[in-house]
């Protein structure tokens, strides 16, 4: 979640909520979502992808009718792309320009594949992203197992007391 002040007014970027920080935030996800809604600012847009939960955005829609802000969904098929689009619009409202294309830039720690150093070696890649709760390493799995047949050996590390802990292990 972003807040943007600017020199006219705000705009609010909510980007996937989940299950995350529910001590601070709230156990569900319209707990959380509720929680989100507070940068929201009356007549100002807000922005979040159109694939959030549905208990989510309808927790959003509701703030923003309630608060008077434009809610605006905008679309994406992966968490990165989403967030590029919420960057890209938030950058066309704020700034009146388009980003430039992102193919191909470097994302550290998210989706990225590090090559071995040595290609004599029978070496594996390794895939580091920064997924971090239960939500994000599922949408991870689910781009992994959609875009590759490759067999994967997931190494990661988190408390037990992280939410969503029974989703990372599948």
């Amino acid at each position: 979640t972003y807040f943007t002040r600017t020199e006219d007014g705000a705009l609010a970027v909510i980007s996937s909520i989940s299950r995350d920080h529910t001590a601070l935030r709230g156990e569900t996800l319209t707990e959380i979502a509720t929680h989100k809604a507070g940068i929201m600012r009356p007549g100002k847009l807000a922005l979040t992808p159109e694939r959030q939960a549905p208990e989510a955005l309808e927790a959003l829609s509701a703030a923003a009718d309630r608060i008077g802000a434009r809610l605006e969904t905008v679309p994406g098929d992966t968490p990165q792309q989403e967030n590029l689009a919420l960057a890209t619009r938030a950058s066309q409202e704020i700034l009146g320009v388009d980003l430039p294309d992102f193919s191909l830039a470097l994302w550290p720690a998210r989706f990225e594949l590090l090559e071995p150093r040595d290609s004599k070696r029978r070496q594996r890649r390794v895939l580091v992203d920064s997924a971090h709760n239960g939500d994000s390493a599922y949408k991870l799995f689910q781009h992994c197992r959609k875009h590759t047949d490759a067999t994967w050996t997931l190494v990661f590390g988190c408390g037990q007391e992280k939410e969503g802990l029974d989703d990372m292990i599948i």
